[in-house]
């Protein structure tokens, strides 16, 4: 592949996802069973994790927590509860979802685990001068917390979330702007995510759509969209085109 330009996706793709995010769902949850006055039991649990798509340890790759926006997720578990008698207002239950994930996900407690060395990872992407973007459906506050952490944040060029400005993906908002921004054409991009959603957004911008098993996807999950399929991020290289830096980076690869 002829690579300048790579949208990575964030959860699943640069950090473990169910560690993390099913953790923060876990306190998100009765937190926002008792701010609506709902008691915080198992049984009404259960009702807003499984319409998150969370069951038990297990997660539907096709669920609201593997690919929506908290406003999206918010919109799961009220129609969820409603089905069960429970009615919320939906702008109030989206308020109240955004702001509770990115109190937990903002934690200091909270920790993020990779796949690899992600600042070594993305400096030689940068030696290659590929330009790097994060395509994300977490919060703009929530996904600058993350890259900081991960001390990346100064080595990525682009960061699209859900800023209440560009759709989320699948619609192609985030990768026109990466595009515009760096000059970029749809072919010359590769979109690296692990859930079928992920695809569908390659495919709809024209770009390379290359899924990871880091996250919450099989294979199978990627229902033959995917150009490529990649155990995780750390494998990146052996997509793109040999260039000046293969016997660098080759070596950087074997002492991963």
């Amino acid at each position: 592949m002829d690579i300048k330009g790579i949208l990575f996706d964030k959860d699943g793709t640069l950090i473990e996802f169910h560690s993390f995010w099913v953790q923060a769902a876990k306190r998100v949850v009765p937190e926002f069973l008792a701010e609506n006055q709902i008691s915080p039991d198992q049984k009404h649990v259960d009702v807003v994790m499984e319409a998150m798509g969370v069951f038990g340890d297990d997660i539907d790759p096709n669920g609201a927590l593997a690919y929506k926006s908290n406003k999206e997720i918010a919109e799961e578990i009220t129609e969820a509860l409603a089905s069960k008698g429970i009615y919320i207002d939906s702008r109030k239950a989206q308020e109240q979802i955004v702001r509770l994930f990115e109190k937990i996900v903002t934690d200091s407690q909270m920790q993020f685990q990779t796949f690899t060395d992600l600042p070594e990872l993305f400096q030689q992407l940068k030696k290659r001068q590929i330009r790097i973007g994060i395509a994300t459906t977490d919060t703009i506050a929530s996904t600058r917390h993350c890259l900081r952490k991960l001390q990346i944040e100064d080595l990525i060029d682009y960061v699209g979330a859900d800023d209440g400005v560009a759709r989320p993906k699948p619609d192609p908002d985030m990768f026109e702007t990466f595009c515009k921004a760096y000059g970029l054409e749809p072919e010359e991009v590769a979109v690296v995510g692990d859930t079928y959603n992920d695809m569908r957004f390659a495919k709809n911008c024209k770009g390379k759509a290359v899924g990871v098993l880091s996250g919450v996807s099989r294979k199978e999950d990627f229902q033959d969209l995917a150009d490529v399929v990649l155990p995780s991020v750390a494998d990146i290289f052996s997509i793109l085109d040999q260039g000046e830096e293969k016997e660098e980076c080759s070596e950087w690869q074997r002492s991963l």
